[in-house]
């Protein structure tokens, strides 16, 4: 679960350093199906929200093999109270980073 998350953390930054909406479209997706493969990771869903406007959503399964479940845009991990300070603590310390260049 902890890695799912740093993966969407890793992510959701990265869209900050790309320009073009298909470019970065293309290449959140390429990095998701990369990740799956590199570090076996099952399913992933990845959804980036600016200020309400939801510029991004895919979903990832590698593998059908859940009967009766489809993985969509929609799906929700389950992740701990731990993992969400963490990740927001995380958060707040590459804002506060960037914030003092």
């Amino acid at each position: 679960m902890v890695r799912r998350l740093f993966v969407f953390i890793a992510l959701w930054l990265q869209t900050g350093c790309m320009q073009n909406d298909s470019s970065l479209r293309d290449k959140l997706i390429h990095q998701v199906e990369k990740n799956a493969q590199l570090h076996g990771i099952p399913s992933q869903a990845v959804l980036v929200n600016d200020n309400g406007d939801i510029t991004f959503k895919y979903a990832f399964e590698a593998s059908k093999s859940r009967v009766g479940s489809t993985l969509n845009e929609h799906s929700v991990f389950p992740i701990f109270s731990v993992s969400k300070l963490f990740a927001t603590v995380l958060v707040f310390q590459l804002v506060e980073k960037n914030s003092s260049h």
